[in-house]
């Protein structure tokens, strides 16, 4: 995915090391494990295509916040995480003929249990 690309190239210029891309677990599948410091970034891609396809932060609803928080504990438990885990997202905006509108990450974007 073109979106997931732009968003590794992101984190890495940003310092982050990519740790693991498309990490599947039985509750669903981790766009991108990066570390930065000690802290470990479950990232979650969301693309759009032009405003009648949405904003791409659009597709985090309760929903997938939910999941994203399972997604995480899970992933934490399996690799004996003790540290720092934070959700991340990365919005990645794109023209319907597929040039980059603009990139958005937001950290901690998907936090606790209530959101």
């Amino acid at each position: 995915m073109v979106g997931e690309g732009l968003a590794v190239a992101h984190l890495e210029a940003n310092g982050y090391r990519v740790a693991a891309r498309k990490v599947r677990l039985p509750e669903g599948e981790i766009d991108i494990v990066a570390r930065t410091g000690v802290i470990t970034v479950l990232v979650e891609v969301g693309a759009g295509r032009g405003p009648a396809m949405g904003d791409g932060l659009e597709s985090i609803d309760g929903r997938k916040a939910a999941r994203l928080r399972t997604l995480a504990a899970s992933y934490a438990a399996r690799e004996g995480l003790s540290g720092d885990v934070r959700i991340d997202v990365i919005a990645v905006d794109m023209d319907p003929d597929g040039r980059l509108r603009g990139l958005r990450h937001v950290q901690n974007a998907v936090e606790g249990e209530g959101d």
